[in-house]
C-alpha cells in the first residue's frame, strides 16, 4: 500500500532526497573541521571541470525540449542513480530493487512507445512508495543513496505525466545529490563553513561524472525535435554504463 503523506510530499517536490539544507550531519555525513582535504586522485583538472550545478537554468533549456525529450532527459539521470539504490538494498536488506527496476523501465518504454497514463501512474505510486523514509528501521549511509534513486524515478515517471519540466529538473537534481553525498563522505574533514567548500565538493571525480553526465544528456535532448525510440534505447544503455561508473566513483576514499 502506498503511503498517502509520502506521495504527497512528493508531489509538492518536497522528498527528503531533494532537500540539500537536511541536517545529516548527525549520522557523519558532514564533519566540520579547519581543512580541506582534497586528494589529486579524487579531483578533475580546473580546465576540463563543469563549473556548477544550476537547476533554474537547467529547467528553463529543458522546457525548450519536448516531452518525450523531457522525460528522456529523467529517465538517464535516473538510470545513473540506480546502482547506488541496489547497493543500498543489499546492505539493508530494504527495497525492492525488481520493483523499482521495472518503473525505471516503464519510464523509458514510455519515451519510445505509448503508455497508458494510468500505468504511468501505478508505476509512480510504487516508486514514491520505495523511498526510504528518515525515520525507517536500520538508516545505514547507504539510505540516502536509496532515498535518491527511487526518488529519481518517481520524478522520471512524474515528467511522463505532468509535461512540468520542473519534474525531470528533480531527477537530475537527485543525481547530483547522491553524488555531492557521496564527495561529503570523501572529504569527511571538510568544514560546510569554509568558503571553498563547495569547490572542493564540486571538484571531485564522482561530483563531475555527475554534472558532466547532467550536461551531456542535456545537450542530447537539445539538439533533437523528437525523442525516438533508438535514441532512448541508447541514452539507456550509455546511463547504464555511465551509472556502474558513477557507482564505482562513490567508493573512492580521499
Amino acid at each position: 500500500m502506498v503511503d498517502d503523506k509520502r506521495c504527497r510530499r512528493q508531489e509538492a517536490g518536497l522528498l527528503t532526497a531533494t532537500l540539500r539544507t537536511q541536517d545529516r550531519s548527525a549520522r557523519g555525513q558532514r564533519v566540520g573541521t579547519n581543512s580541506l582535504p582534497v586528494e589529486a586522485s579524487n579531483c578533475v583538472s580546473r580546465e576540463d571541470s563543469v563549473n556548477e550545478y544550476d537547476e533554474p537554468k537547467l529547467v528553463r533549456r529543458l522546457s525548450q525540449v519536448s516531452l518525450k525529450g523531457q522525460a528522456a532527459f529523467a529517465a538517464a539521470c535516473a538510470e545513473r542513480t540506480f546502482p547506488l539504490y541496489e547497493r543500498y538494498a543489499a546492505l539493508t536488506g530494504q527495497g525492492n530493487q525488481a520493483q523499482l527496476r521495472a518503473a525505471l523501465d516503464a519510464a523509458w518504454k514510455a519515451v519510445g512507445t505509448e503508455v497508458s497514463r494510468e500505468d504511468l501512474a501505478r508505476w509512480r505510486k510504487v516508486a514514491g512508495a520505495l523511498v526510504p523514509d528518515d525515520e525507517d528501521p536500520g538508516w545505514i549511509d547507504e539510505t540516502a543513496y536509496g532515498q535518491n534513486g527511487a526518488a529519481a524515478i518517481a520524478y522520471t515517471l512524474s515528467t511522463h505525466l505532468t509535461g512540468n519540466p520542473q519534474d525531470a529538473g528533480w531527477a537530475a537534481r537527485q543525481l547530483y545529490e547522491a553524488a555531492d553525498y557521496a564527495a561529503q563522505r570523501q572529504l569527511g574533514d571538510l568544514d560546510i563553513n569554509d568558503p571553498r567548500a563547495e569547490d572542493a565538493l564540486r571538484a571531485t571525480l564522482v561530483v563531475q561524472e555527475a554534472l558532466f553526465g547532467i550536461q551531456e544528456v542535456l545537450a542530447f535532448v537539445n539538439d533533437k525535435s523528437e525523442v525516438t525510440c533508438q535514441d532512448a534505447v541508447r541514452l539507456k544503455r550509455q546511463a547504464y554504463d555511465a551509472g556502474e561508473r558513477l557507482a564505482k566513483f562513490t567508493l573512492r576514499s580521499s
